[in-house]
């Protein structure tokens, strides 16, 4: 190329190097007068020239699903040795790439909800590199990536949609029959606070309405949970972990305990040797709470039937792949949802003939903490595909 004034090297943020009285480094790049450059070669905070790598990977939960719509932060420096940041969203397949990366250390941080990983890597010259130091291009979150407790109920698996994506958990009982040790964890704020997200399934029987002090204790312990960071998920007959904390977000057609005094062997945290019942089996455990402390659980007014359900938010649509959702209600009594207040996200809604009704919600109750999600909709023995697939999307709106 005829230049008609000395080339330079253009340094990040520096005057014009200009070349003309030695040979040009490898790899620099030569412009003319009139500018015309297809790449400018840039020298670094010490001199020398500046060089680029580039980053790609695959992301997935511990057991393969791609983990789509996550953001991928890279924390490096520009060729004047400025901290910077770059980011971008993982595609339906969990893919992502980077160009132009900075040669040397970098740290890449990945989100999706509340679960989240950390990689400390180094970008190489005119290379393409992997999160995996074995290069493989596919990298998995770790099962114990963040900390879920969950509360069974009598109802309700959503273990089982954990299962599927291959997140760890701890699992407390919380059924009608052998709710103590559910009301301990929460009882325990800083127990609780251990984990990232609770899951409460359906058919919990942990009365929260009544006005026994060890009650209020709890109710202030989850609001304290989800102010601190901490993420809530409830299904349908638990919705009284939504109602009897943030009574003004979410209204609910449902039948519920009156707000009385309990039994004191139903809601004591240190249980007295008189509050021992005979040792029961359940499919949490070994249960020997007393009988008479079952039968406070609330009851919806939902009718069996079938829904043309709709993803309204679409991080959750992305995360799932669609928008349509068709929904079976095969068992009546499940929580309706009549309304919600401003600031609450209605992310599926469904189409009961004479009105649209909310069937998943979300809110932050505190800004900068964690959210609440209720679904009337849950995960049993027999979901469909799709109902799995939709509540493991919602898993990571958390």
């Amino acid at each position: 190329m005829g230049c008609t004034a000395p080339p330079v090297a253009l340094p990040d943020g520096g005057p014009p190097v200009y070349l003309d009285a030695e040979p040009p480094p490898d790899g620099v790049v030569l412009r003319d007068a009139a500018g015309q450059v297809p790449d400018a070669a840039l020298l670094d905070e010490d001199g020398e020239l500046c060089r680029f790598g580039r980053l790609a990977s695959s992301l997935c939960a511990p057991r393969g699903g791609a983990l789509v719509d996550a953001e991928v932060t890279v924390a490096t420096r520009d060729c004047s040795g400025r901290a910077i940041t770059v980011q971008t969203r993982t595609d339906d397949r969990g893919g992502f790439r980077f160009t132009d990366l900075r040669a040397g250390p970098a740290t890449v941080r990945i989100q999706s909800g509340r679960f989240t990983a950390q990689y400390d890597i180094e970008i190489r010259p005119d290379v393409e590199v992997t999160l995996s130091p074995t290069g493989s291009s596919k990298v998995c979150l770790e099962p114990d990536a963040v900390g879920l407790a969950l509360l069974s109920g009598d109802y309700d698996r959503i273990d089982g949609v954990l299962d599927d994506l291959g997140f760890a958990y701890d699992v407390y009982c919380g059924e009608s029959g052998a709710h103590r040790a559910g009301r301990q964890l929460i009882g325990d704020l800083e127990a609780l606070s251990t984990y990232a997200v609770l899951f409460a399934n359906c058919g919990t029987g942990i009365d929260l309405r009544a006005t026994n002090p060890e009650v209020e204790a709890l109710r202030e312990n989850l609001r304290a949970f989800v102010a601190g960071g901490g993420s809530l998920y409830v299904s349908d007959l638990a919705a009284d972990f939504v109602e009897a904390i943030w009574p003004d977000r979410v209204a609910f057609a449902m039948q519920s305990p009156s707000p009385d005094a309990a039994d004191p062997c139903c809601v004591c945290l240190d249980c007295p040797p008189e509050c021992e019942g005979p040792d029961r089996m359940l499919a949490c455990g070994v249960s020997t709470l007393p009988a008479v402390c079952g039968g406070r659980g609330v009851r919806g007014r939902g009718a069996v039937t079938r829904v043309e359900g709709r993803i309204v938010d679409d991080r959750l649509a992305a995360l799932y792949g669609g928008r349509d959702l068709p929904i079976t209600f095969d068992l009546p009594s499940w929580v309706e949802i009549d309304g919600v207040a401003p600031g609450v996200e209605v992310l599926v809604e469904g189409d009961f003939g004479d009105r649209v009704r909310p069937l998943i919600v979300a809110f932050e109750p505190e800004p900068g903490g964690g959210r609440v999600v209720y679904t009337s909709f849950h995960n049993d023995e027999q979901a469909p595909a799709a109902i799995r697939d939709l509540l493991s999307a919602l898993v990571f709106e958390l």
